[in-house]
């Protein structure tokens, strides 16, 4: 069996190890900081307002973001007790990553259903294709996670989790169905969106306001997240073994900051016209 991490020596192991942990942090640190500047508004626009899909989506996708990564962040700076905690918190970390995606993208779903006033084609669409994806990397974790080990010493007296045989180039296309799916929810958001802001060009700039907002926060959510997954299984499959783990944190915390915010956005657009008296319109 061939050792997934080759280090050279021990000041090898412990650059590798301190790095990684170092990427860790950093998401961990921006996602916390980016929902402490915004908890004012998730305070106005979420806790006092209706329970709803969204409201629940929206503070699971902050708060277990929020969770996964602190913890990830607490398990890789103490010593792991052994190399099978090493694999279960790798499968773990891999399904973690898995639910916060799909959790950010059934808030993309409820958007385009509204914005397709629930039309049954897409609806159906939509809904067949998200169940591919999901299929797509069940399968694809499954696959890769059949037989493969972890270690917890790669060298004498360094303590790390690290993985062995692992058949990391099936893995790293699990972001693949991610991907194509965003890609179809970017094109349909896209075409509503420039349609409604023609059709509402010069008619109250509330309604014109909340479709901006929708097509903005779209491109940014297709940019910060679609194109950190491209990252993260390009660097998976060209970087030497040991460091595999280096990009698993910054899809998770962009989908956090960025699905947190996309969420806050459309509700700043649709409850600010309330304060000015426009709830009509709103409704």
């Amino acid at each position: 069996m061939t050792t997934a991490l080759p280090y050279t020596n021990e000041l090898e192991a412990v650059f590798v190890r301190e790095v990684v942990r170092t990427c860790q942090f950093v998401s961990t640190i921006v996602t916390l900081y980016d929902h402490l500047i915004t908890f004012d508004q998730e305070v106005q626009l979420v806790w006092n307002k209706p329970w709803s899909v969204g409201k629940v989506i929206f503070l699971w996708i902050r708060y277990f973001g929020s969770f996964f990564l602190l913890v990830g962040s607490l398990l890789i700076s103490v010593k792991p007790p052994s190399s099978q905690f090493c694999r279960v918190w790798f499968i773990a970390q891999s399904w973690g990553a898995g639910v916060i995606v799909w959790s950010m993208q059934s808030v993309m779903l409820f958007r385009i259903m509204a914005m397709y006033r629930h039309c049954q084609k897409i609806l159906i669409l939509c809904s067949l294709c998200f169940a591919a994806e999901v299929i797509s990397v069940s399968v694809i974790f499954i696959v890769s996670f059949l037989q493969f080990d972890a270690i917890d010493e790669p060298v004498p007296g360094i303590f790390v989790c690290g993985l062995q045989d692992i058949q990391h180039s099936v893995y790293a296309f699990w972001r693949v169905p991610v991907v194509v799916f965003d890609c179809l929810l970017l094109g349909l958001t896209l075409w509503t969106c420039i349609q409604r802001v023609q059709s509402l060009r010069g008619l109250c700039h509330c309604r014109n306001q909340i479709w901006r907002v929708l097509l903005t926060d779209s491109l940014l959510y297709f940019s910060m997240t679609v194109l950190t997954y491209i990252l993260s299984g390009v660097l998976w499959l060209i970087l030497p073994a040991r460091w595999r783990k280096l990009p698993q944190a910054f899809p998770v915390a962009a989908t956090c900051v960025v699905g947190a915010r996309l969420i806050l956005n459309l509700r700043k657009a649709y409850y600010l016209p309330i304060t000015m008296d426009l709830s009509t319109i709103a409704n």
